[in-house]
């Protein structure tokens, strides 16, 4: 009974991270491109690198993570099993794949850290992929 209680409200950990994910993504962005030219000057590349390797650390500790609840949950997560991007609404695709273009043409335009974009693509894929595990889970 216990079990079966906790099986039902797993998702609601990976719904944290997602949370979690969306306030680095959003921080992380915003202050980068806040520091950087034509807005401020102040962000360097020792803060795109930090922000790059912590946000490297939360996307394995969340992968450790969901690894750990499809486990209990007995449901497959591996890449034989389901394929969550499917589960995921076709306009919020097109809204990370917006993002992503426009972080890409804003990097290039003002020739910013390679790791800065790399570090959004990142970002930007695990969200979605957290949403798909979210809606996989809870049902």
């Amino acid at each position: 009974m216990v079990l079966r209680s906790m099986k039902k409200h797993l998702w609601i950990i990976n719904l944290i991270f997602l949370v979690i994910n969306l306030l680095l993504f959003l921080c992380f962005s915003v202050y980068t491109i806040i520091g950087s030219k034509p807005f401020g000057d102040f962000i360097t590349d020792k803060d795109i690198e930090f922000q790059f390797v912590f946000s490297l650390i939360y996307q394995f500790i969340f992968f450790a993570i969901s690894w750990i609840i499809s486990k209990v949950l007995k449901k497959d997560l591996s890449y034989k099993g389901p394929d969550v991007i499917k589960l995921i609404p076709k306009p919020v695709i097109l809204i990370v794949v917006v993002i992503i273009a426009a972080i890409i043409i804003y990097t290039s335009i003002l020739k910013m850290s390679i790791m800065f974009l790399i570090m959004c693509i990142v970002m930007l894929f695990s969200i979605l992929i957290q949403y798909g595990i979210i809606k996989y889970f809870r049902y």
